[in-house]
């Protein structure tokens, strides 16, 4: 969306159930992951339907300590906007120049946003700038000025500064490679998303309501298998072995989530048949579930690879690779977003 870009900067990812900063700075050619942190929320305002608007006093009180404890120094931030609070859609106009596009656009959006004209903001990018067409496509975001004014609230109250809010989808796309047709599953805690990238812009993204946290209701109940998979070490390693190795309630749980998974691809495939799916990636609290990639993999059919993108980039000296390893799927959002003020972006 909009914003400046420098070479240090805050990425703010404040999410259903913690916060996560990460903070990048840019040394000539290399860019460096200098900070970066989680904290979880307060219990009360955990999985709430919309974090921002719930209690900013208190969220601000989160993203404070985490700010202290880091020890982060940039104030300047871009902060992410999550699925439940953007409208997104692909839209065909004739071909303009970029003046013409801005003023069409502008006449033209409260037809194509579902919100009542004056009650938010929008940002839109030409898909086929490079390309010599009769029709432009273009991609709009918008998201009501309520929650973009409560993000600034909360960052004012940690002496933070709002230099861009972005789809958190956008942010999380900078971190992957560059393959067009991507989807990202993405675990959270109380709930999860499937998120469909085609021609490298999210095309359609789905919230199922199963998190990590389900899964950790049933390992509760589980005494024999606090880990998910029993202890047998001779079982293979297909969706039928680690099943075969579950809880009822737990194989039951793991299943009821590929199948959410399984249908949405069903879905997004029959109404674009022409699309071909180049990498499936699993992102968020994947530690949470034991073997969940060879699980989501052998259910779908499909090869599935858990994405790190903290793997790429040179590190601070303090942080090890068994840190990185277990919190780095949870802060692709955060990263992409400290990436987004950057001058090489």
């Amino acid at each position: 969306m909009f914003g400046r870009k420098n070479a240090l900067h805050l990425g703010l990812d404040i999410g259903p159930d913690s916060v996560k900063v990460v903070e990048v700075l840019k040394d000539k050619n290399t860019i460096i992951l200098n900070r970066m942190g989680v904290m979880p929320l307060f219990d009360n305002l955990k999985a709430a339907e919309n974090t921002n608007l719930v209690d900013m006093e208190q969220t601000a009180v989160c993203i404070r300590n985490l700010l202290a404890v880091t020890g982060v120094s940039c104030r300047h931030v871009t902060v992410g906007m999550s699925g439940k609070s953007v409208f997104f859609r692909e839209i065909s106009l004739p071909d303009m120049s970029n003046r013409e596009l801005r003023e069409a656009i502008k006449w033209e959006i409260d037809y194509y946003v579902p919100y009542a004209a004056g009650t938010y903001f929008y940002d839109f990018a030409v898909l086929n700038a490079e390309q010599q067409q009769e029709e432009s496509k273009v991609f709009i975001v918008a998201s009501l000025k309520e929650n973009i004014e409560a993000i600034e609230k909360i960052c004012t109250l940690v002496g933070l500064r709002v230099v861009a809010v972005e789809f958190e989808a956008l942010a999380m796309k900078r971190t992957l490679e560059r393959e067009d047709n991507i989807v990202v599953i993405e675990i959270c805690d109380f709930w999860s998303q499937v998120i469909l990238y085609q021609n490298a812009l999210p095309v359609f993204v789905r919230t199922i309501p199963v998190g990590a946290e389900k899964f950790k209701e049933v390992f509760s109940h589980d005494d024999s298998n606090v880990n998910g998979v029993s202890r047998q070490q001779d079982l293979p390693m297909t969706a039928a072995g680690v099943i075969g190795a579950m809880s009822t309630p737990l194989a039951n749980a793991v299943q009821d989530f590929c199948q959410e998974i399984h249908r949405t691809l069903e879905y997004y495939q029959i109404q674009n048949q022409q699309v071909t799916i180049d990498r499936f990636y699993l992102t968020g609290c994947t530690e949470r579930i034991s073997h969940i990639t060879t699980l989501i993999s052998d259910l779908l059919g499909k090869p599935v690879s858990i994405h790190n993108s903290l793997q790429h980039f040179r590190l601070h000296s303090s942080y090890d690779q068994v840190f990185l390893q277990r919190q780095g799927p949870r802060m692709n959002v955060a990263f992409g977003l400290a990436l987004r003020g950057l001058d090489n972006d």
